[in-house]
């Protein structure tokens, strides 16, 4: 249901009305998952969008990565397929409707996953804050720092090296 729930919403002749400019604080909201959605429907059927999927890829590697090093640094090493169905699951957990449940829920999801694969509750609680501080709260700074800078050189018409400078 929810795929054809995103083939109805991103189809071409639709994408306009939902991304437009005018139509209050709701359909605003609603724009930009409609844009993001229509943007990888796209990019999934071009040869130019396709490497960002292997990108993605790396991502979530490099995150399940810093998930297990920050348990292998409370001396819990749970092996890669019960770290990785630990992980998996516990990011489709967030995905259940629950109000409020954000970063936290993930986090609490993954600690209980966890346990239920061997990792004594301890461990798996403060491997999980340790990843989430290296893997969430740290880069933030950095994105800020890139953030403001991109777009004080986009507005002096600075492109990146290569390409044109951006309209914002």
């Amino acid at each position: 249901l929810i795929f054809l729930a995103a083939r109805w919403f991103t189809a071409d002749v639709r994408v306009g009305r939902w991304t437009d400019p005018d139509g209050g604080r709701i359909r605003d909201a609603l724009a930009v998952g409609v844009g993001a959605a229509a943007w990888v429907r796209r990019a999934i059927g071009s040869d130019e969008g396709r490497p960002l999927f292997g990108w993605a890829l790396v991502y979530w590697l490099g995150d399940l990565i810093s998930l297990g090093a920050a348990l292998l640094a409370f001396r819990e090493n749970p092996g890669p397929i019960a770290l990785t169905v630990a992980y998996t699951t516990g990011y489709l957990a967030q995905s259940v409707p629950i109000p409020l449940i954000a970063t936290g829920g993930v986090d609490a999801a993954t600690t209980f996953t966890l346990t239920m694969v061997g990792v004594p509750l301890e461990a798996a609680l403060l491997g999980v804050v340790t990843h989430r501080i290296f893997a969430f709260w740290l880069p933030i700074g950095p994105g800020l720092w890139s953030a403001v800078s991109l777009t004080r050189r986009a507005r002096r018409g600075e492109g990146l090296i290569g390409s044109p400078a951006p309209s914002l």
